[in-house]
């Protein structure tokens, strides 16, 4: 029985890491972060290290235990806490650029006679 959950979990983790991954892939979330200035420097791939970050909540990890605690990610805490705290980085370019593509995706869904708000 439990051979079958941890095998149940793990693809459960593999969907969510698609999904997650569809997701940067088609809102160009990597343009986006080099558009907001986010670019290597040395080390890890903002990319990747955002890519973590982003999926952390979704998969019920905290933040700090994630970044400490997984030898998968490639990239060790400290480059994941000077992702988050270098001054140069535009993070509301990036947020804006976001929701500017999130919004023009839910726009064509959305029928022309509904009011926008």
């Amino acid at each position: 029985m439990n051979h079958t959950q941890n095998y149940v979990e793990q693809q459960e983790a593999k969907r969510l890491q698609n999904r997650i991954s569809s997701f940067l892939d088609d809102f160009k979330v990597g343009t986006l972060l080099a558009d907001s200035g986010i670019r290597k420097l040395r080390g890890a791939k903002p990319l990747a290290v955002f890519t973590a970050i982003f999926s952390f909540p979704f998969s019920g990890v905290n933040f700090s235990r994630g970044i400490v605690n997984n030898p998968e990610l490639g990239f060790q805490k400290d480059s994941a806490y000077e992702f988050l705290k270098n001054p140069r980085y535009n993070w509301r370019k990036l947020l804006l650029g976001l929701a500017t593509v999130v919004v023009r995706f839910m726009d064509v869904l959305t029928s022309e006679q509904r009011d926008r708000c």
